[in-house]
Order: structure tokens, then C-alpha cells, then sequence
């Protein structure tokens, strides 16, 4: 196929209305690495004052680079809803409680028999072992 066939001239040169000059090169800010004390601050703050009392302590870094902190140093804040502890593996007791009860009666049937799981957790374990509900 040649250009013409798609209606483009490759001799014209664009109009000067159609040109424009190249934009500056952009400014990059530097990089600021977390300090140790940065890190302990944030360790001590976060957990109990979340995001706010973070911000607090470290006015210097934005929301973003505190939540991307936060996240590789696995720090979980309290201060949303009820309180959360580390995440929680799931036993072989209770396992064993899903592969048996979950087929027969689904998650109203399990619920009772695991206080602590919410209906989410019960679900995504399920899913990820393979568990599903019998068909009636």
C-alpha cells in the first residue's frame, strides 16, 4: 500500500500553523531517600494515627511517598474502623472446618464456626483452596 492510498502527501511539509516548537525538558525533582529517623517516626506514628499524624511528623514528604512507605514496611494503621492486628494465617483447624461445612451450607453455615473471619476472608480462602459450595 502506498501513502496516497490513505489520502497523505509525503512531499508537503506542514504549514506553519501545524508546526510547533519542541517543549523544554521537564525538571525532575531529586530524590530523598528515607532517613532511619524517618522510618522510626513513622514506625512509632503510623500505627496508632495513620496517615494524619504521619503527615504531621513528616510534612516534607506527600501522602503518597507515606503510603508507599508504609506499604513496603508492611505497617498497618489502627485507626480505621476496628482495630486490626497483622494479617492472620489460616489454621489447619479451621481449614479443615471450610473443606467440611463450606460445601453443605455455604458461608452462613461456616460463619458461626469461625468467630474472627469475616465473610470476605471465609470467601477468598475458599476460592484460593479450591472450596466451593455443593449444588442443591
Amino acid at each position: 500500500m502506498k501513502l496516497s492510498e490513505f489520502g497523505i502527501d509525503p512531499q508537503r511539509q506542514p504549514a506553519a500553523s501545524e508546526q510547533r516548537e519542541p517543549s523544554p525538558p521537564r525538571e525532575k525533582r531529586p530524590v530523598r531517600h528515607w532517613t532511619t529517623a524517618e522510618i522510626a517516626a513513622l514506625r512509632e506514628v503510623y500505627p496508632d494515627g495513620g496517615i494524619k499524624a504521619a503527615r504531621e511528623w513528616l510534612p516534607h514528604r506527600s501522602d503518597q511517598s507515606i503510603r508507599m512507605r508504609v506499604m513496603q514496611l508492611g505497617l498497618r494503621s489502627r485507626c480505621k474502623g476496628k482495630p486490626r492486628g497483622p494479617k492472620q494465617s489460616w489454621t489447619t483447624e479451621e481449614l479443615n472446618i471450610l473443606k467440611t461445612e463450606y460445601p453443605l451450607g455455604g458461608i452462613a453455615r461456616v460463619r458461626p464456626l469461625l468467630p474472627g473471619r469475616t465473610d470476605n476472608n471465609i470467601y477468598q480462602a475458599c476460592f484460593r483452596n479450591g472450596i466451593r459450595r455443593l449444588p442443591e
